[in-house]
């Protein structure tokens, strides 16, 4: 599964209180207390500001690329790469946020590479998904 998540309480810090936004994907909203606060979005979709409470200082951004699928008859596929940076954020601006899929899965095929994972991002943040895992005919797994 694909998550990115948001700690403006952290390093970032700057206003108060949560956000409120508009979300065209599937995003929940978790408050850690203390001012802390994460979005978790878990499909892809277009997040807008409505109020930034403490965003007001920025966004710490945590992205995971999708995994990788493992190679037929073969090594596991790779887990998605991650990416944090912190980020500004501007009340009433759109932001595409992207969730990369997990590789799809091979047949059974000795020599079949598995498929690799998809690339997240959000707020100019990318990671990218893991590495198809190689068939028993290439001998090795997959990276990530």
């Amino acid at each position: 599964m694909s998550i990115i998540s948001c700690f403006p309480g952290g390093s970032a810090g700057g206003g108060t209180g949560m956000p409120e936004y508009t979300y065209t994907g599937n995003a929940t909203l978790i408050d850690d207390g203390g001012g802390n606060w994460r979005i978790k979005f878990l499909t892809s979709g277009t997040l807008r500001f409505t109020k930034l409470g403490s965003a007001k200082g920025g966004v710490d951004v945590f992205c995971v690329g999708g995994g990788a699928s493992g190679g037929g008859i073969g090594f596991g596929g790779g887990g998605g790469y991650t990416n944090t940076a912190t980020k500004s954020v501007i009340k009433d601006v759109a932001y595409q946020i992207v969730i990369g899929a997990g590789g799809a899965g091979v047949a059974g095929n000795a020599s079949e590479k598995g498929n690799d994972g998809g690339t997240t991002s959000a707020l100019g943040v990318s990671a990218n998904g893991g590495q198809g895992g190689k068939s028993w005919n290439q001998q090795g797994a997959g990276e990530g």
